[in-house]
């Protein structure tokens, strides 16, 4: 059984916004997961950088059960999303 891991996207700038941006995922699958589930939701199939916690943008393959572990707060990963680059 995985455990799942609640992620709040957040936009920055001018990014789009989600009209439910709170969303339960598998603990256990990539952050490549959550990239292309944001970029289907939003239409947009590029140009999208993201970023934990207004700081770092993880790997594709990092595990998010691993982020959370590392970078959660609150009960939740925090993971901030911008149209360009952001952030660093």
């Amino acid at each position: 059984m995985s455990e799942k891991i609640i992620v709040r996207f957040r936009a920055v700038g001018d990014a789009p916004l989600l009209k439910s941006p709170v969303f339960k995922v598998d603990g256990n699958k990539e952050f490549s997961t959550l990239i292309n589930g944001l970029k289907i939701k939003l239409k947009q199939c590029s140009n999208l950088h993201f970023y934990i916690n207004n700081s770092f943008s993880p790997s594709p393959d990092e595990i998010i059960n691993n982020l959370y572990k590392c970078f959660g707060s609150g009960g939740e990963l925090q993971v901030n999303y911008a149209n360009m680059p952001a952030y660093g």
